[in-house]
């Protein structure tokens, strides 16, 4: 049987099952993967953005699939040797995912194709005229940089609030 997680919104595959590292991490409070990689060919990054999460301060990019769908981030930059395996590595919510198999059988002649929503029981209805509850907040003010605004971002499985500048 082959897998391929797939956007939520679009299915296009972006990465594989194999690449998940960690299930615990949350992105915005709501839970996230850590991957190995994505494939991100055509995929629009943000510019680097500096971020102070309880682990330590990291240098991000946020990623979205190419319909416009916020996915989650890649880690840049890492200023902690003892974060530094997170190198790379991108956090996506799993809301944001689903998991497409395809099973070939010997006596069927075309595949069974099953397509599953990543989400736990304890997940919350998404509306679907909702804002993308994983983009990058948007200043409230985008010609000031002054006052500080948090974001809740987590990552091994503990909360993090982050000022952005």
């Amino acid at each position: 049987m082959q897998s391929s997680l797939q956007c939520s919104s679009c299915s296009r595959p972006v990465g594989s099952p194999a690449s998940i590292i960690d299930d615990s991490y949350f992105l915005r409070g709501k839970p996230a993967f850590l991957l190995q990689h994505l494939d991100l060919e055509g995929c629009p990054l943000s510019a680097v953005e500096k971020r102070f999460m309880r682990s330590g301060s990291y240098d991000i990019t946020w990623v979205q699939c190419t319909c416009g769908v916020s996915l989650g981030f890649i880690y840049q930059r890492v200023y902690s040797d003892s974060f530094s395996y997170k190198l790379g590595k991108v956090v996506i919510a799993q809301e944001a995912l689903m998991i497409r198999s395809v099973q070939t059988s010997s006596t069927h002649s075309t595949p069974a194709i099953s397509t599953t929503p990543v989400v736990t029981a304890c997940d919350p209805p998404v509306s679907p005229k909702a804002e993308n509850p994983i983009a990058p907040p948007k200043s409230p003010n985008p010609e000031s940089a002054e006052g500080d605004e948090f974001v809740m971002v987590e990552d091994d499985a503990d909360d993090d609030i982050i000022a952005l500048d």
